[in-house]
């Protein structure tokens, strides 16, 4: 009798927990990825990208330093953050490809670093090429109605 009470005691046990990773599976699947910029890892990932002619000119530092002034930009416009998830408006964050562009190449112009308008749409391509791997990029934002 006694190992009647056993086996019942261990599918009640395998059904709680069934029950339980189920519930956090679901809740996990809708819950918002969490995508984590890590400098050190883009940097990286740009400089192994880079065009020959470019990855001849630009050192580490140098893509360092238009990713962090593209930071800035993201930063400025609420698109990036240090801020917790939960922290976070409930609103998408939008930005354009050609103002943050402009920001860099802006910025740039007041310091002596000797890095191309071309140079810098490369690695900011390749910071979309980052951004998009580790799954940081949404989908198009559609076009607004036309009024007329």
């Amino acid at each position: 009798m006694g190992w009647i009470f056993a086996v019942v005691a261990g599918l009640v046990i395998v059904a709680i927990a069934l029950v339980a990773v189920g519930k956090v599976t679901a809740e996990l699947a809708t819950a918002p990825r969490v995508s984590v910029f890590d400098m050190d890892e883009a940097v990286e990932f740009i400089a192994d990208r880079l065009s020959l002619d470019a990855a001849g000119q630009l050192s580490y530092d140098d893509v360092r330093t238009i990713l962090d002034l593209h930071i800035d930009y993201l930063e400025e416009r609420g698109v990036a953050t240090e801020r917790r998830l939960d922290e976070l408006p409930h609103t998408p964050a939008v930005t354009d490809d050609d103002g943050s562009v402009g920001y860099v190449i802006g910025r740039l112009a007041g310091t002596d670093a000797e890095i191309t308008d071309e140079q810098v749409v490369e690695v900011l391509d390749l910071q979309l090429e980052y951004l998009g791997a580790i799954g940081a990029i949404g989908g198009a934002v559609p076009e607004p109605p036309d009024p007329s």
